[in-house]
This record gives C-alpha cells, sequence and structure tokens, in this order.
C-alpha cells in the first residue's frame, strides 16, 4: 500500500486515523475536523487523501461510511461497531482512552 502524500503534510490527521483505526471506530467528518481545528472542515477534510483501509474510519454522518469509496477501498471491520463518534467531546474521550 502507498503511503498517503496527503497524510505526509497533515501529521495530526494520520495520528487520529491511526487511532481510529486501532480501535475499530468510526467518526464523521465533521467531528475529527471539528477536533483537529484550523482550516478543516467537514467538506476539505479528506481532500486529497488516498481511499484504503486506514482512511475509511472517517465517514459522512448520513450514511456511516467513507464517502465515494468502493467496497475494497473500506476496511472490513467498519462496521462491526455500529456506532459512529458525532461529538467532539466523546472523540476527545475516545482518543485519550485509546494512547493511556
Amino acid at each position: 500500500m502507498a503511503a498517503c502524500k496527503a497524510c505526509e503534510r497533515d501529521d495530526e490527521l494520520r495520528l487520529v486515523l491511526l487511532d481510529l483505526q486501532r480501535a475499530h471506530q468510526r467518526a464523521t467528518s465533521g467531528v475529527v475536523a471539528e477536533h483537529l481545528g484550523g482550516e478543516r472542515t467537514a467538506t476539505n477534510l479528506m481532500n486529497g487523501h488516498t481511499k484504503d483501509h486506514l482512511h475509511s474510519w472517517v465517514v459522512a454522518v448520513e450514511s456511516g461510511l467513507p464517502s465515494e469509496y468502493a467496497p475494497a477501498e473500506r476496511h472490513p471491520e467498519l462496521k462491526k461497531d455500529s456506532r459512529v463518534i458525532n461529538d467532539k467531546q466523546d472523540l476527545k474521550r475516545r482518543l485519550d482512552g485509546i494512547n493511556s
């Protein structure tokens, strides 16, 4: 699997993606963008990023799935947990729990 060039420029997002994958936990693009701050928005958060298993943990609020991903690009365990994090404080607690 090729490295994501966009993640090389956004280490904060890469670390969140790794934590979400480690926990097999989905989070909406809006809450991840809000957590990371800066110029990131739900709309532009994943622009330029590789569509692969790692990036598939960031999902659309409406469908709970990553936008415009083919089934093979989604992590096979993506829907194992029906819960999708859509709250900034919940995401922070979850990430703190993963890293403690």
